[in-house]
C-alpha cells in the first residue's frame, strides 16, 4: 500500500512540477552596434611635420600655421566620430547588461533562490 501512495506521490509531483515549467525560452542574439569605427570614421591624419622655429620666417611660419590648422580639424572629425561610435557602443553595452540583469532577477524571483552579486550587471 505504501508503495502505490507513495507511486500516487511522485505523480502528482511530477505533474505538479511539469505544469510549473514553461517551455525554454529560445535566446535571440542582441542587435550590436549598427556602425563600426573603422568603416565609418577616417584613420588619425598624420600629424604635420615641425619646423625649426629659430630659423623659420614669416611665410614658413604662416604655412605652418595653416598646416597646424587644418591637422587639428580633421583630429577633432575623426575624434567626434569614433566619440559617437563608443557612446552608442556603451549604450549598447548598458542595454544588454540591463537585460541580463532582469533575466537574472526573474529567474531568482521564480526559483526563490538568493542571485550571487558577481553575476550581476556592474553599471
Amino acid at each position: 500500500m505504501r508503495i502505490v501512495l507513495a507511486a500516487a506521490l511522485m505523480l502528482a509531483q511530477v505533474s505538479v512540477a511539469s505544469a510549473q515549467t514553461t517551455p525554454p525560452v529560445e535566446e535571440t542574439p542582441a542587435p550590436t552596434p549598427e556602425t563600426s569605427a573603422p568603416s565609418t570614421c577616417a584613420e588619425f591624419p598624420q600629424e604635420p611635420a615641425a619646423i625649426d622655429h629659430t630659423r623659420a620666417n614669416p611665410t614658413q611660419m604662416s604655412a605652418a600655421s595653416t598646416r597646424q590648422r587644418e591637422w587639428r580639424a580633421r583630429m577633432n572629425e575623426v575624434i567626434e566620430c569614433r566619440r559617437l561610435y563608443y557612446n552608442a557602443a556603451i549604450a549598447h553595452f548598458n542595454e544588454v547588461n540591463g537585460a541580463w540583469s532582469t533575466q537574472l532577477d526573474a529567474f531568482c524571483a521564480r526559483s526563490n533562490i538568493r542571485c550571487a552579486p558577481q553575476d550581476r550587471a556592474q553599471e
